[in-house]
């Protein structure tokens, strides 16, 4: 029927063109029906006997053999008034209620995108995420607090042998004191310290007085032959600054708790603490309001059962008395019974360290350390601040409890090899070193970090000789990381990198992932920041990304794990692993055969 209606009309309405009117149709009663299917009208501009309102109901639902897709050319078609005029709805039609438009609610956008970005972070993973979870970074939830881990370490030699011939060979630095003693680190800040003992007999007593050419000090015996350090006997006005008294006692802790066995210590009176005191750090706490930041009282106070005569007293204990008490010449005193007993026993402890340790336990290498880095490095600090903030040229350090856990984590020990990409004043490879036993290597574009790290190196190894150790390599440059010959060679054979790029452009992070590029299998990357994209998948477009050899793991640290913030973080352990990497080659590679044999076929 349609064809026949088509023949007999189109000479009378010239399919194609357009009409400016329909009065000229011989059937009214088609007109509706027929544009519906020629050339379909646009519902606000047709006059016709149904109503304006009616038109788009029925022309939403064309005829079934008319075309829903081809584009609806325009009519140019006389408008009038009345049929634009809104219409009174009829009884048994339904109103039609506008959608009520929502309104959006203020927030704070990046407040609301930080929120939106955690919740993705702590959701599920999903099946793809669980199949490409090498190449997304894993979130460790279970970790530990840093430190939990720490322990000796056992590692192949730990100890100093003494000289093959001694009455002839020339005596050490150490024995003709040219290393850098306690009271030197005063002398040049004088001003920032006040006395802490006096004489009771004579309070006027110049003697304990603090001044330009005169600090009041004491010595200390230590563990090897012929080493003693000179402490001043001061106490610093700034809570900051060093502090000789509590240096000293933290010193003899050290050597009671771990050179001496108990039959040594009950012959000094000393106890070691128990887990519930262990955590409070020996003589840090207070001594009254009048001196806040005072050397501290010892953890271990004595209680009144424990109250002694000065002829009864434990030796140890009348040490802290003497010190508690301000009294100046009976502290000496004491002190000097302690450095007999500590002379008469150090053939003892040092066969002690032989027979009994399997590695150096925490107190004695972070003494070491901490000791080395107040002399080495403390008297040149004001030059490390002197930089561009926010750089990659910026100075900030990883503190002991950060190394010890990469120590840990990453399984350094003997046959080990660290490497640090910026490695400061060089106290990380000092701690891996000493700590595990492993080699360690570093370099350092800073010129004046770099300097320190040579006085700090000296007065490291004096140290070692005075507590009767002695530590595995390590070795430390000068240069551009990125230039760097020697580093490219340290990279090739690393079981562990670190890269402090906390602050670190992103072109600088770039350049650092090509280096990885020469890394082995198996080779851990520890970095404040993560080289690996967010939801970085291995793809034909990214297999040639540096990127693709690495996964990467989540981890916290805790508060005091390194110098410019007391908050807690995150740091990422990236793994090189090519597995992934060449099982994609694979895929793509069959991907690529697959249609050259269809066509051979």
């Amino acid at each position: 029927m349609f064809g026949s209606v088509y023949a007999a009309l189109s000479s009378r309405l010239r399919v194609g063109r357009r009409y400016t009117s329909l009065h000229n149709l011989d059937c009214p009663s088609l007109s509706i029906s027929m544009l519906s299917v020629i050339t379909p009208v646009h519902p606000a501009a047709v006059l016709c006997s149904k109503p304006v309102d009616d038109i788009p109901r029925v022309l939403t639902h064309p005829d079934p053999d008319s075309s829903a897709t081809s584009p609806a050319p325009s009519l140019d078609l006389p408008v009038t008034t009345a049929a634009i005029k809104k219409r009174k709805r009829e009884p048994s039609e339904q109103l039609l209620k506008p959608k009520a438009v929502r309104k959006k609610r203020a927030t704070n956008g990046p407040k609301e995108k930080r929120v939106q970005r955690l919740r993705e972070e702590s959701a599920p993973l999903s099946d793809t995420a669980v199949r490409n979870r090498s190449r997304t970074r894993e979130r460790c939830v279970g970790s530990e607090r840093m430190g939990a881990l720490e322990c000796a370490l056992p590692v192949e030699k730990w100890w100093r042998d003494p000289p093959l011939d001694p009455e002839h060979s020339e005596p050490s630095p150490v024995a003709a004191r040219k290393h850098i003693q306690s009271v030197d680190i005063i002398r040049t800040k004088w001003k920032g310290y006040r006395p802490w003992f006096k004489n009771p007999q004579n309070p006027d007593d110049p003697a304990w007085k603090v001044g330009k050419d005169h600090i009041p000090f004491a010595e200390l015996e230590y563990p090897a032959n012929n080493s003693t350090e000179v402490y001043a006997l001061v106490d610093a006005i700034d809570h900051d600054d060093y502090q000789p008294l509590k240096d000293l006692f933290l010193t003899i802790d050290t050597i009671a708790a771990t050179y001496m066995d108990d039959a040594d210590r009950a012959r000094i009176g000393y106890t070691l603490p128990t887990s519930d005191l262990a955590s409070d750090s020996s003589s840090h706490i207070p001594l009254s309001s009048s001196h806040p930041h005072s050397p501290g009282r010892k953890s271990r106070q004595l209680s009144p059962e424990q109250e002694f005569t000065d002829e009864d007293a434990p030796l140890y204990k009348r040490l802290i008395r003497a010190r508690n008490a301000q009294d100046g010449p009976q502290f000496m005193q004491i002190l000097a019974t302690l450095n007999g007993h500590i002379r008469a026993l150090r053939p003892k402890m040092q066969q002690h360290i032989r027979a009994k340790w399997t590695g150096i336990p925490p107190p004695v290498w972070k003494r070491v350390c901490e000791e080395g880095y107040q002399r080495g490095v403390g008297p040149r600090m004001h030059e490390l601040i002197k930089y561009k903030q926010w750089t990659s040229g910026v100075y900030g350090e990883l503190m002991q409890p950060f190394i010890s856990e990469v120590v840990h984590r990453c399984g350094l020990g003997p046959g080990k090899i660290f490497v640090d990409l910026g490695s400061g004043v060089a106290h990380t490879l000092m701690q891996a070193s000493l700590q595990s036993g492993c080699t360690s290597y570093g370099v350092e574009l800073n010129p004046s970090a770099a300097s320190i790290a040579k006085d700090h190196d000296r007065e490291f190894n004096y140290r070692l000789e005075m507590w009767d150790l002695c530590c595995s390599e390590y070795k430390h440059i000068a240069g551009d990381m990125l230039e760097s010959k020697e580093v490219v060679e340290w990279i090739r054979k690393a079981d562990v990198i670190l890269v402090n790029n906390f602050v670190f452009e992103e072109l600088l992070n770039e350049r650092l992932t090509c280096l990885f590029l020469d890394a082995r299998d198996g080779t851990q990357i520890v970095s404040l920041k993560c080289f690996l994209d967010r939801g970085f998948k291995i793809t034909e477009r990214t297999i040639s990304s540096p990127q693709a050899i690495l996964k990467v793991e989540e981890r916290d640290w805790t508060a005091g794990a390194v110098s410019w913030s007391n908050t807690t973080g995150t740091y990422y352990v990236h793994t090189v692993d090519r597995s992934n990497l060449q099982a994609e080659e694979e895929r793509l590679n069959a991907a690529r055969s697959r249609p050259s044999r269809r066509r051979q076929a």
